[in-house]
This record gives structure tokens, C-alpha cells and sequence, in this order.
């Protein structure tokens, strides 16, 4: 049987979730954290070595995220024409 992961090894993320406490979270488990950084939330700069982000990673990110907002736009209309269907031919 092959090996099988049971955790992930990284996480994109967007911005909104840039905290020092999900970030602790991920390391402690060995999770690699692909999150930009927030500057809106950071009252002092982050000093030391920056956090690692992979631009490429993050766009395939976004790229998921529209397939998946896609298809549930897709249920909404498949939903929307059966209810019609049910209405007109009753």
C-alpha cells in the first residue's frame, strides 16, 4: 500500500488569514504556509526573515477558487431551470 499523507504539506491562503497564530498552528504540524502578507493589519513592520509566499502557487490558488465559484453559479442555474421546468409542464 502506498504511502498516504495525512495532512497537508503546504496551504495557500489569502490575506485575510495572515495572523501570527494560524501561522504557529501550521509550523508546529510541519505546514508550509502560503499566505501574502496583510500589511493592513501589521501596526509594526515584521522584522527578520519574511515569510515564504510563492506567487505562482498563490495564482493557482485564485484559478481553483473561480472553478469552484463557477460551478455553484452552475447549481444555481441548473436549480433555477428545473424549478421552471416543474412549473411548466404541471
Amino acid at each position: 500500500m502506498p504511502d498516504v499523507q495525512d495532512h497537508p504539506s503546504f496551504i495557500s491562503a489569502d490575506a485575510a488569514y495572515d495572523a501570527r497564530e494560524i501561522r504557529q498552528y501550521n509550523r508546529k504540524r510541519r505546514i508550509k504556509s502560503n499566505i501574502p502578507v496583510n500589511r493592513r493589519s501589521r501596526t509594526h513592520p515584521k522584522r527578520g526573515r519574511p515569510f515564504w509566499f510563492d506567487p505562482e502557487l498563490y495564482k493557482k490558488r485564485s484559478a481553483i477558487e473561480r472553478f469552484f465559484s463557477w460551478i455553484e453559479a452552475f447549481k444555481k442555474v441548473l436549480l433555477g431551470l428545473n424549478a421552471t421546468d416543474t412549473h411548466s409542464s404541471g
